[in-house]
């Protein structure tokens, strides 16, 4: 049997229906950050006012959004910082697909090699107008299925649905978990907001999606994930994790009618 999209299946019936009710999000979007736990401390107190009103919440303009999922989910850049420590650390891709072809497998296996010219060239590029292919990029965006924005926060969401556990890697970096990853690649974009960022899976009585909290927030974890961070950062970027929910919980607290979540069997063969 193959994979339900959770996107198609979850997230869309889901936030679609909340926006319609209130573009704004000021009677949902608090509720929502209260309903994510995690081992280590209370869930996520706070007030409308505080929050405020999702950007972008002219939902029917012509005005590109702020907040959005799919099919306009929000494309985060990795930070500078880790691309370039990428180039000089000799990668590796876990495929040999990630090398690439022509120009950029040559220049990607000279950085593999610790060639000093090609991580000098790389470097340059980075921070400079560069034409394609851009062979220096280790990288690619991160996308959050959901990306909410307000006037004081960002929210990043990833919703699952039939998937067993987080992505636990990229193409260039073993061990960049998936929430720690979006959280990061929101982290230099935020300004003076909040950060927060979750998992609103299928059933909270799986215990390898506890686990995957509990491995989240692993200082092994996020130093792996953020080799680019300083302590500091690395900890605050943890603490801007709230956990999980579930999408029984969002729909109950929210009053999200319960017809909106068709079951995975359902989907297949319904």
């Amino acid at each position: 049997m193959g994979k339900v999209n959770s996107s198609e299946h979850r997230v869309c019936p889901v936030f679609d229906e909340l926006r319609r009710r209130d573009p704004s999000g000021s009677t949902w979007l608090p509720v929502l950050l209260s309903l994510p736990t995690r081992p280590d401390r209370a869930p996520l107190r706070i007030s409308t006012e505080e929050l405020g009103v999702l950007e972008g919440a002219a939902w029917n303009s012509k005005v590109p959004m702020e907040s959005g999922w799919r099919p306009s989910e929000r494309r985060l850049d990795p930070p500078g910082s880790l691309l370039s420590l990428l180039i000089d650390s000799r990668p590796t891709p876990r495929s040999e697909a990630g090398w690439g072809k022509g120009e950029v497998g040559v220049k990607r296996r000279l950085l593999a090699r610790g060639d000093k010219a090609t991580q000098k060239e790389a470097q340059q590029r980075l921070v400079g107008p560069s034409d394609p292919p851009h062979w220096e990029i280790l990288e690619g965006p991160s996308c959050p299925d959901v990306f909410i924005q307000t006037s004081s926060c960002i929210v990043v969401i990833e919703g699952k649905f039939t998937e067993p556990k987080p992505t636990d890697y990229t193409t260039w970096l073993r061990g960049r978990h998936q929430m720690l990853r979006h959280i990061d690649a929101a982290w230099d974009y935020r300004g003076r907001r909040a950060v927060f960022g979750f998992f609103i899976i299928e059933d909270e009585s799986q215990k390898h999606w506890k686990t995957a909290v509990t491995r989240t927030l692993d200082p092994v974890t996020i130093k792996a994930s953020l080799p680019h961070r300083s302590e500091a950062v690395r900890s605050q970027i943890a603490s801007a994790f709230l956990g999980l929910t579930t999408w029984t919980s969002v729909c109950n607290a929210t009053g999200l009618p319960a017809d909106l979540l068709r079951s995975a069997s359902e989907l297949r063969f319904g």
